[in-house]
């Protein structure tokens, strides 16, 4: 996305965690701030926090992370005014960010602590986890929710769960939805050659939620039906499922029980570009989660004209069309997902004409210009409801905020004059 937004003429930065020195550079059109919060000083305003602040019962390192990537803003806004922070709700990294009367903070809606927590059972059984990183969590996020002046869903879905989960009811006019946008790699990646397989490729953590105890209980009764049919499974395996073992010892009991070694491979964690080419060369993409806010992976499945196999859950039917660009199974029905998987495997001309299809939807909905695009509508809509005066372009300028830990990370943009380029401008700096 930030690429993008340098692309439609932006500045863009991006604020994120630094290990040990902070430093500032500039990557391939955007400004990346990497900062260690350890070397911030905080405010006593925010340490001392009012009893109705969203930082109340905040956790220790996402508090200090929130003040420091606040300060990096506020920096940042004293070289050139900030119109916009766009702050995702997950351990409410944009509290401070919030708080401040002087900045226009959207608060993004993805999976939360609450949301996910079906996948944490530490998270109830550890009294530790559980009263100082679980329940304040949660709190705070529902803090965030009430005191959110905008808020950005990446699907309508989202919305709905977070609204049931927190019991809280997000204002219309608040609420901007609109989806997750990637950049089109397929052109950089080849496909398999005509080989006589039938890849199938599943991408996620082997988690329950991701639905891989579904595709694993498919798998035996697929291979016999179809000798031609390979299972390729990338994403962390170490995960343990309800029997205690972890779900890729599972899934190698299963390929040595079965006599499936030629057909399952576990591919493990991959880089981005071993993934991608894993895309390519796929013939199915399946994910049966049971939950999804949006299905990132959904989209760069249809990126690389692949047929998909999702359930029908949450985000994932605002990304997938049931029998237009993919099918959509039963959520944690095992026998309705081999259903699916089974109709696809068996037909080559369903296969191209979903997987084409798909394509069309990524290339009309889900580029990541279109998604620079409903950012740069938002930011517009945002400050002329708050009567700020909209300017010229180069005044305009978003914040995103990204995690700590290096899973996301905080994102600033401006509009550019029209004959101003802020890549002329390399820099590096510590400081």
């Amino acid at each position: 996305m930030a690429t993008a937004l340098y692309a439609r003429g932006n500045e863009v930065h991006v604020i994120t965690h630094a290990p040990e020195k902070q430093v500032i550079d500039f990557e391939e059109g955007v400004w990346v701030h990497r900062i260690n919060p350890y070397l911030f000083e905080p405010r006593v305003e925010d340490i001392n926090s009012k009893s109705d602040s969203i930082f109340l019962n905040l956790p220790a390192w996402q508090k200090l992370w929130s003040m420091a990537a606040h300060q990096e803003v506020r920096r940042t806004h004293a070289r050139i005014p900030i119109s916009l922070v766009v702050t995702p709700i997950w351990e409410v990294q944009g509290a401070a960010c919030m708080e401040d009367p002087e900045l226009n903070t959207v608060l993004t809606l993805q999976t939360t602590y609450a949301l996910s927590s079906s996948n944490h059972p530490e998270w109830q059984t550890s009294v530790q986890l559980n009263q100082q990183l679980y329940h304040p969590m949660v709190q705070c996020e529902r803090n965030a929710l009430l005191a959110a002046q905008h808020i950005q869903a990446i699907s309508s879905g989202i919305g709905r769960s977070v609204e049931e989960e927190y019991r809280v009811k997000l204002p219309g006019e608040k609420v901007h939805t609109f989806p997750i946008g990637l950049c089109d790699r397929r052109d950089t990646y080849k496909e398999r050659l005509p080989d006589g397989k039938v890849r199938v490729l599943f991408v996620g953590r082997f988690e329950h939620r991701k639905g891989i105890d579904l595709l694993i209980s498919c798998i035996p009764a697929l291979c016999r039906q179809f000798p031609q049919v390979e299972f390729y499974l990338a994403g962390d395996s170490t995960l343990r499922g309800p029997s205690g073992a972890e779900y890729g010892a599972e899934v190698n009991k299963l390929v040595a029980a079965y006599g499936l070694s030629s057909q399952v491979k576990l591919l493990g964690k991959l880089s981005d570009e071993a993934l991608f080419a894993e895309y390519a060369a796929c013939d199915i993409f399946v994910a049966p989660s049971r939950f999804e806010s949006f299905g990132i992976v959904y989209v760069e499945a249809m990126m690389f004209a692949k047929p998909v196999i999702a359930s029908r859950t949450c985000g994932a039917v605002e990304v997938v069309e049931d029998g237009v660009t993919g099918l959509l199974a039963d959520p944690g029905s095992a026998a309705s997902l081999r259903d699916k998987l089974s109709r696809l495997i068996g037909d080559a001309a369903l296969r191209g004409r979903l997987g084409s299809a798909g394509r069309q939807a990524y290339q009309r909905k889900f580029t990541a210009d279109k998604m620079a695009e409903n950012y740069e509508r938002m930011c517009d809509l945002i400050t002329q409801r708050n009567s700020v005066q909209a300017g010229p372009l180069s005044s305009k300028i978003t914040t995103v905020t990204e995690s700590a830990n290096g899973s996301q990370a905080n994102v600033v943009l401006s509009r550019c004059e029209p004959n101003g380029d802020p890549g002329r401008r390399l820099h590096h700096k510590e400081h």
